[in-house]
């Protein structure tokens, strides 16, 4: 069954909206077919004009994998318009990224302080082992308490106020700590080397590359206003 507009998030209306906009401001092209301006458009899916035409740019730019991703209220219009500006066989690539880093946000923001363990490909909710729950008891900085267990800080990846902070645990194993710009919202627990490298290839090297390209997109926007003011 069709959802109705209500309860359509805003980027699924914002595309609907865009595939109804075909009539040309002004223009009758396609209102037999029920077609309008992209104003009424708009007010008709209760969606910003902005909204609108980024919907419209998907739509023209995107694959079809893509589309369909908005279309059912995976992504965001925003994620999805950065896709767009790759060539058609790269986007399926920064799709498959994308997703895979949405999955491991949503799973810290949908179980808020949870605990998890990675193994075979698939998270799954566990409890802390032994070592963690002692370094960590009655500690108020976890880093330092880590460190003093043997824990080695491996590596950090950032991006705005969220992060993934790596930990090799005195016994080998592996803990992911993931967390927004407050607090660890996420625990996750490895037991091996080869579930780490293949926990490291799914989620940490996307959020890394993520994470470059958008700095060389906000050094690109300061050096572009730069240009504009002198």
């Amino acid at each position: 069954m069709q959802k109705s507009n209500e309860y359509l998030a805003d980027t699924q209306r914002a595309i609907k909206a865009a595939r109804k906009a075909n009539v040309p401001h002004g223009g009758a092209h396609d209102r037999a077919d029920g077609g309008c301006t992209d104003a009424e458009a708009a007010v008709m899916y209760n969606v910003a004009l902005r909204s609108l035409r980024k919907g419209k740019r998907i739509l023209k730019h995107g694959i079809p994998t893509l589309v369909a991703k908005v279309e059912d209220g995976y992504m965001t219009l925003h994620e999805a318009e950065r896709i767009c500006q790759f060539t058609l066989v790269e986007q399926g690539e920064e799709l498959r990224r994308s997703l895979q880093l949405s999955a491991l946000g949503a799973l810290a923001m949908g179980r808020l302080h949870s605990t998890h363990r990675f193994s075979d490909g698939q998270l799954m909710k566990a409890e802390a082992p032994e070592w963690f729950l002692m370094a960590t008891a009655n500690s108020d900085d976890w880093a330092k308490s880590l460190s003093q267990a043997g824990a080695i800080a491996v590596e950090e990846f950032e991006n705005g106020g969220e992060s993934l902070d790596i930990h090799e645990a005195p016994d080998g194993s592996y803990l992911i700590q993931y967390r927004d710009a407050h607090k660890t919202v996420a625990e996750i627990f490895i037991d091996n080397v080869a579930d780490y490298l293949l926990f490291r290839a799914t989620y940490i090297v996307p959020l890394a590359t993520l994470i470059m390209e958008t700095e060389r997109h906000d050094d690109w926007q300061k050096t572009k206003r730069f240009k504009a003011a002198s």
